[in-house]
């Protein structure tokens, strides 16, 4: 007999949790001194990127062939800073690191005269006079914006890997909070009826275990190849709000839902780039690069209302993704 989807979904939550409790307590475990002798030094990282790609996956089309509310992913910033220090006398750090950012606003407007279907075969959303439905509006328009903040805490350490390179295998946990905001309004929807806005606005706040490493690959001089991996598995509340009300004729018109529901939400990401650590510096390190990120079933974008029939369209477990370059700088803090 096969197992059943949440079955299967209890062993993969209980996998990855098992498995980052055995990192970090593999990693915060008494282990070996530096082989140089040297004292590592407490760093402090700074990051700013620039992502092409950022926010959530929410497109759908409003009325065949009018797309209205079509958001695909806008571009966005995001600025990180993180501390790493050692533990106590052994081979182990430990760190914080926090990043804010969200996408930049992204409007769309569409503009056509309401069209009407009359006869046994006109359907929702709006009947009027025994069988003429409306499915249309002369104007709309709609704001979206998406933010989040995440914080890391991890137990870090360098597991090495032979010819130069160095890698530092990390295990934590994450907290995410994520928010993304939708503003649509219809200036007329029939030419008889008003208009009508819709606020709706989808939010996740979660917590789970975080597993990943950072790798260094000698090139030439003091430049390196820089590239990490992680993934983490977080638990939390989404919420998804909308507040629906009319103008005009629907002046009277005022609907609100607001859902809550408990998810888990894996994520994936990922970064590559060049790094250069000039001398006189005291150490410090300049990397540029690209970095990748999927959060998935992090929003609930299902709409209240919908002129063209079908309403709750829209993507009940929606992805956020984020692709970009990023500029960050290492810089070491002796004495700490």
């Amino acid at each position: 007999m096969a197992a059943s989807p949440m079955i299967c979904t209890t062993l993969r939550k209980r996998a990855l949790t098992g498995v980052s409790a055995v990192a970090l307590a593999i990693m915060v475990g008494q282990g070996p001194a530096l082989a140089d002798g040297h004292e590592r030094p407490s760093w402090l990282m700074l990051e700013f990127g620039y992502d092409i790609y950022a926010g959530d996956e929410q497109g759908w089309t409003e009325i065949p062939g009018q797309i209205v509310r079509d958001i695909e992913p806008d571009d966005g910033l995001h600025g990180a800073v993180g501390f790493v220090t050692p533990w106590q006398d052994s081979a182990y750090d430990i760190g914080i690191f926090a990043r804010f950012g969200g996408s930049f606003n992204e409007d769309s407007s569409q503009t056509r005269t309401p069209t009407a279907t009359v006869g046994p075969f006109a359907s929702a959303p709006y009947n009027i006079l025994g069988g003429t439905t409306y499915t249309g509006f002369s104007s709309a328009s709609v704001d979206h914006e998406e933010k989040h903040v995440i914080v890391d805490f991890e137990a870090r350490r360098d597991i090495g890997m032979g010819g130069g390179i160095d890698v530092t295998a990390k295990a934590g946990f994450r907290f995410a909070y994520f928010d993304a905001e939708t503003d649509t309004n219809f200036s007329r929807i029939s030419p008889t009826l008003g208009g009508l806005s819709e606020e709706r606005n989808s939010t996740f706040i979660g917590f789970g275990p975080k597993l990943g490493f950072d790798a260094v690959v000698p090139m030439s001089g003091s430049m390196q190849f820089d590239f990490s991996g992680d993934a983490s598995l977080l638990f939390g509340d989404r919420e998804r709000r909308v507040e629906a009300t009319g103008t005009g004729a629907l002046a009277g018109l005022s609907v609100t839902d607001d859902d809550h529901s408990f998810r888990v939400v894996p994520t994936l990401g990922g970064t590559a780039g060049i790094s250069f650590t000039p001398e006189g510096l005291g150490g410090m390190k300049f990397t540029v690069g690209f970095k990748a990120e999927a959060f998935f079933n992090v929003y609930d974008q299902r709409v209240k209302f919908d002129p063209g029939g079908g309403n709750g369209r829209g993507e009940k477990n929606a992805h956020r993704f984020q692709f970009g370059p990023f500029a960050r700088i290492t810089i070491p803090l002796d004495g700490l």
